[in-house]
């Protein structure tokens, strides 16, 4: 691993680290950082490391292959922080009924993509992608993109429509490009599968970088949440304390 991809997943851990400490402060924040705790974790499984790794194959009679398990883990993890993006849309719009929604949605398409991936040749074949194996493992290939691109498209379209000051608009900017990277490599994985060649030499190529770039811009979007709420709670601390010592 280099010191680039090193430096990216310190930075997304620390500002996880930051955010859990008002994890029972400020208990709206919830959502976001446990998506972007998954969706770090989900993209480093799907490191090319692993999804290259020799070392991972089974000497079992078996024979499963463990680096394209590590796909399948990689893209649950990503799927389940689709879910919560999916809360955070749905609450920012006052929709709460839709919550219990997109979490079965998202439920239904873990369970496709566990069956299909099961019955696929992804168990026993070594490759890099499990989608360029054909037949039902590109189905759940499929599957796990349009996932995350419908999540990722949810928030650029919210950016987009929600009318918010200038101010809080430009602190929208890095998760917006977040989301917005996001859709791009979901689509670029979906197209690989639909065109070969050059599409899929491009994923090749842009895939990881794309996949660090969302890491970094999903968590300096985290950072900015945080600075902009310690203002307000430290003048709210700040009148809890004053009326503490008048009464």
């Amino acid at each position: 691993m280099s010191v680039i991809e090193i430096g990216c997943f310190v930075f997304a851990a620390i500002m996880v680290g930051l955010r859990l400490t008002r994890w029972r402060g400020v208990p709206q924040s919830r959502p976001f950082t446990v998506a972007l705790t998954l969706l770090v974790l989900g993209i480093a499984l799907r490191h090319p490391a692993m999804l290259d790794s020799s070392w991972l194959d089974s000497q079992s009679a078996a024979d499963i292959h463990l680096a394209n398990f590590t796909d399948l883990l990689g893209d649950l993890l990503v799927a389940t922080a689709a879910c919560y993006i999916g809360v955070l849309v749905a609450r920012a719009w006052g929709l709460d009924f839709v919550v219990p929604w997109i979490a079965r949605g998202v439920v239904a398409a873990a369970l496709v993509m566990v069956i299909l991936w099961s019955i696929s040749n992804a168990p026993t074949t070594p490759v890099r992608y499990v989608g360029d194996l054909g037949g039902p493992a590109t189905a759940y290939s499929y599957v796990a993109a349009t996932t995350g691109l419908l999540a990722h498209l949810a928030i650029v379209l919210t950016i987009v429509v929600v009318r918010v000051p200038a101010k809080i608009r430009l602190a929208l900017l890095a998760l917006g490009s977040a989301a917005l990277l996001g859709v791009v490599n979901n689509a670029l994985r979906i197209a690989s599968h639909l065109a070969h060649g050059d599409v899929a030499a491009m994923r090749q190529r842009l895939d990881w970088p794309i996949s660090l770039a969302v890491i970094v811009l999903y968590s300096l979007s985290g950072l900015i949440g945080y600075c902009m709420t310690a203002p307000k709670r430290a003048r709210r601390d700040g009148r809890n304390r004053s009326a503490s010592a008048t009464s």
